[in-house]
């Protein structure tokens, strides 16, 4: 019967964690109250957050479209990554605010989101060990 760490693996990285990750999951911790406390986001929307992520950072990281995304975001370093998520954000918030539609679908998603950080860096601590350095290199 295999171990609660093989069957794991194969929803993780196939990396060591680093400290960059445990500070975002503390971050999500710190942001989640404050949203549940402004609204209460719909469950099926944060639900598919909280899916995303999973199979996003685990299974799907894993295949050669995973490795080659992971490769371009390396290759254009942190002030890249910054300008990918800005302008991401830039967009949503100018579709919500051009685009008479529900907010719930974005707020859902993205508390999923924050919400699925911090248990999976948890089990990836657990299963991989400490972490070693601030980033993957």
């Amino acid at each position: 019967m295999p171990s609660v760490a093989d069957l794991a693996a194969g929803l993780l990285p196939d990396r060591d964690p680093t400290w960059t990750d445990v500070a975002m999951a503390v971050l999500a911790v710190v942001w989640l109250p404050v949203q549940f406390l402004r609204t209460t986001p719909p469950l099926g929307w944060v639900a598919l957050g909280f899916g995303s992520v999973w199979v996003a950072l685990g299974p799907l990281a894993r295949t050669d479209a995973g490795a080659r995304l992971d490769a371009w975001f390396a290759r254009i370093g942190v002030a890249g990554r910054v300008v990918v998520v800005t302008t991401a954000a830039v967009a949503i918030g100018t579709v919500l605010a051009v685009v008479e539609a529900s907010r719930d679908p974005v707020l859902g998603v993205s508390v999923g989101v924050f919400a699925a950080i911090p248990p999976f860096v948890c089990l990836h601590v657990l299963v991989a060990g400490r972490p070693r350095r601030w980033r993957t290199e």
